[in-house]
């Protein structure tokens, strides 16, 4: 079902179903390359058709029903011409760790990650769908075939992923709803680690110029970064070594979190908060003067609240800097050190709030940019600008319709 590893070609859709918005890409795959045919993004706490249907603002817990006519509608007032998708699965539902492994033969590789499975996955295995992709950096698969046998010293690091069988039959049942051929699922982090596979390449190629000309060793620069995506709900920290996934790491940041502030410093309701972050350009755009000159007074104790969230953001910095000094000691990653992280890129809906951006490029220790999928794509005429700012929420999307 998640099969993460297989390379897919055609025209397909990509349904990232996230906890506050739903998001549509349309990808196909044709001779001189990839082409964005369509795309959609539709915020629930904007909808007012969502608010009329499903009378929440929220996807985990609307019902199946509610959430397939909801989707239905985007998809006919989008007129997406596919009828094969790939859907995500969140993170904050799936469990992630890196095992290390013996060399050895294909064959024998299903059985032995499933065995070490049972020692790191807290409930019963039959309660989950596992897949895995290689993260290290040299494959230590046997080239003795079914023998099995192991090359001496090599280890082989996998990182496995374990999702609820019920999200999984959740998913199926809602993609059968809409009358959808489910090509795969797929989770999050794979699918935005693909989508940025050609900004990363092209930051990095950027970086590499820059090292020739100040004349020393291009050679020690690889293709390693980390990828901040910062969701509604829950944020994760990955780690890419020569295009491969080394870490998945746990940031406690959201933007539920930064609502909920800013909704108890202005007594209001939170789908208010929401309303107004978007609406009113919390979101998007500078926060400062711009926004206090033509403001009530309730826009001034919000921009107040944003000011004081930057101890949060602190707290922020400080973890990943925290993650990079232990992964680079070798202590997280099963006693091996990574290289060091040359630049940082992030994503998901909730990066979008200004001064937290802002506040990342001042005080991480290494460059920052806003992801951006679209790069590499063919997309339409005049539409770079736009699909630039909308690039960090479209992350997941991209990446699954290019599975």
């Amino acid at each position: 079902m998640f099969d993460f590893l297989k390379k897919k070609v055609g025209s397909r859709l990509g349904l990232d179903i996230g906890t506050s918005t739903l998001k549509m890409v349309e990808i196909s795959q044709e001779a001189d390359g990839r082409h964005l045919k369509n795309y959609a993004f539709l915020d629930l706490f904007l909808s007012s058709q969502a608010k009329a249907l499903a009378r929440c603002e929220a996807t985990d817990i609307m019902s199946e029903q509610s959430l397939v006519s909801l989707i239905k509608g985007f998809l006919k007032k989008g007129d997406f011409s596919s009828r094969e998708v790939v859907v995500s699965v969140p993170v904050f539902s799936s469990f992630f760790t890196v095992i290390s492994l013996p060399a050895m033969s294909e064959s024998e590789l299903e059985s032995a990650i499933r065995y070490e499975a049972k020692k790191y996955v807290p409930l019963p295995l039959d309660e989950f769908e596992l897949d895995w992709s290689i993260s290290s950096s040299q494959s230590a698969i046997s080239e003795s075939g079914a023998t099995g046998e192991l090359k001496s010293g090599k280890r082989l690091e996998v990182l496995l992923v374990a999702v609820p069988r019920e999200i999984v039959q959740r998913l199926s049942r809602i993609v059968a709803g809409l009358g959808l051929k489910l090509s795969a699922m797929e989770a999050e982090n794979f699918s935005l680690v693909r989508a940025l596979q050609n900004q990363i390449n092209q930051l990095t190629q950027e970086l590499k110029t820059k090292i020739v000309v100040a004349k020393q060793d291009v050679h020690r620069i690889k293709t390693n970064c980390l990828v901040l995506d910062a969701g509604a709900r829950s944020s994760n920290l990955i780690w890419l070594q020569d295009n491969l996934v080394r870490l998945v790491h746990f940031i406690d940041y959201s933007g539920n979190r930064v609502t909920n502030f800013l909704a108890e410093k202005t007594h209001s309701g939170f789908g208010e908060i929401e309303e107004i972050k978007r609406t009113r350009k919390l979101v998007g755009v500078r926060v400062g003067s711009d926004l206090i000159r033509n403001t009530n007074e309730d826009e001034a104790v919000i921009q107040n609240g944003l000011d004081q969230l930057k101890p949060v953001f602190g707290k922020v910095v400080s973890e990943i800097k925290a993650v990079v000094d232990s992964a680079q000691a070798g202590t997280i990653v099963k006693g091996q050190s990574l290289d060091p992280p040359h630049f940082c890129l992030l994503s998901g809906g909730s990066v979008n709030l200004t001064v937290f951006q802002d506040y990342l490029k001042q005080n991480l220790d290494i460059p920052v940019f806003m992801a951006n999928p679209f790069i590499g794509l063919s997309v339409p005429q005049g539409a770079e600008d736009y699909l630039s700012d909308l690039g960090p929420s479209m992350s997941v999307a991209v990446g699954l319709a290019m599975r």
